[in-house]
C-alpha cells in the first residue's frame, strides 16, 4: 500500500509540473498546438502557390490569419479543381474562417 502512495505522490507531482510549465511556456508558444491557437507561425515565409496539388500529401494545415493582431489556426485541408479548401467546424462562431474567406484561391 505504501508502494501505491508513493507512485500516486510521484504522478501528482509530474502533474503539477506540467501544468506549471504548460502555464508559464504557453503565452510564448507562436504555433497553433492541436486545437489551441497559435500567433506567428515559424518557418520560411513562401509566396502564394499558383498550383496547389503539392499540398494533396498533407491533410491538416497551420494557417496565420488576421496580420495586425496575429492568430494561427490547424485546420483540414484539401484541393478541388486547383483551388485550396479549408473547412471549419463552428465557422459561424469562429473569426478565422471569415479572414480565410475571400483571400485569393483560398475557399
Amino acid at each position: 500500500m505504501r508502494v501505491v502512495l508513493q507512485l500516486l505522490e510521484g504522478l501528482g507531482l509530474l502533474i503539477v509540473t506540467m501544468l506549471l510549465i504548460g502555464a508559464v511556456g504557453f503565452p510564448f508558444q507562436t504555433n497553433p498546438i492541436g486545437p489551441l491557437a497559435g500567433q506567428r507561425l515559424t518557418g520560411i515565409e513562401a509566396t502564394w502557390p499558383e498550383d496547389w496539388s503539392f499540398s494533396d500529401e498533407y491533410s491538416f494545415a497551420a494557417i496565420e490569419v488576421r496580420p495586425d493582431d496575429l492568430h494561427s489556426v490547424t485546420t483540414l485541408c484539401f484541393v478541388v479543381d486547383g483551388m485550396l479548401h479549408v473547412p471549419a467546424a463552428g465557422a459561424a462562431e469562429n473569426e478565422w474562417p471569415a479572414l480565410v474567406a475571400g483571400v485569393r484561391g483560398c475557399a
